[in-house]
């Protein structure tokens, strides 16, 4: 699409529910992410603030096209583009092996040919804003883990600051 820069386009059909992909990052303290948030514009755009499981406030920040492991492969997670009224994705917080991990879901049937889309959950009027602004999701821990795991409901805040402005 002309004008509109990267984006994601499925090559398959989804089901609700299903994990679409993970979002990749370097895992930084909350204070740091917001630092990068304050002094560098560039990077502002792909950070998701959370709380871990042990209820400390961190930062996935996810401004570099490959992350450190994946090194030879482009992340698409950071390529979706931001839509309220068509969303057909949630960010979840995950836990494997009590590591932090952002992933994806389809909040409905996607079909092949359909843009990956989430709320970013800014509420600006207008797209050409300046202002950098976030937004709380309220999304569950699933604590999993190699060695079967399991699943404890417990919820957390993902703040996502979104990439439009970036």
């Amino acid at each position: 699409m002309k004008g509109k820069g990267l984006r994601v386009v499925t090559s398959r059909p989804f089901a609700c529910g299903e994990v679409i992909c993970d979002f990749h990052g370097r895992l930084i303290s909350r204070d740091e992410g917001l630092e990068i948030q304050q002094n560098n514009q560039t990077q502002a755009g792909h950070l998701f603030f959370f709380t871990s499981k042990n209820g400390q406030d961190m930062c996935l920040e996810a401004h570099e096209e490959r992350c450190e492991c994946h090194p030879n492969k482009t992340t698409f997670g950071r390529q979706m583009k931001h839509s309220a009224r068509r969303a057909n994705l949630s960010p979840r917080l995950h836990f494997v092996e009590d590591e932090p991990l952002i992933v994806f879901m389809a909040t409905r049937d996607i079909q092949p040919g359909e843009e990956l889309r989430y709320d970013y959950g800014d509420n600006r009027r207008s797209c050409g804003s300046s202002k950098q602004s976030s937004f709380a999701f309220t999304t569950k821990h699933t604590a999993s883990s190699q060695q079967g795991g399991g699943n404890n409901n417990t919820t957390a805040r993902i703040k996502v600051t979104p990439s439009f402005f970036a």
